[in-house]
């Protein structure tokens, strides 16, 4: 997922090598060592490439669900997903998309267990 705070958009290390290919003056911006599994891009080129990047969800929007919203916008790329009308493409986003959604679900139902 993507974060926009402080001036710059805070990317998880999972969605930067699902990518694959960063622009090189992006790449630049690569720590050589990375925390947390987030690396924080603060050049205003980065920032408008990440907001570009539809695949790569905003945890702003994802952390605002409740469980049914979750769930529905899960079942939704499901439903685009089966469409014929997709490039291939686009279904890899959405595979994607679904399975960052999914993942966050599972945080969420540990983090409540473990209350």
């Amino acid at each position: 997922m993507k974060l926009f705070r402080n001036n710059g958009v805070y990317v998880e290390v999972k969605d930067i090598e699902y990518l694959k290919l960063l622009p090189e003056e992006i790449s630049r911006e690569i720590p050589s060592v990375i925390e947390y599994g987030v690396v924080k891009f603060t050049s205003p080129n980065a920032i408008d490439f990440f907001k570009n990047k539809e695949e790569i969800l905003d945890y702003d929007y994802v952390s605002n669900l409740d469980s049914k919203e979750l769930n529905k916008e899960i079942k939704l790329r499901r439903n685009k997903l089966n469409s014929n009308k997709l490039s291939t493409n686009k279904k890899i986003k959405l595979m994607y998309q679904i399975d960052t959604l999914m993942s966050y679900q599972n945080d969420e139902k540990v983090k409540t267990l473990s209350r």
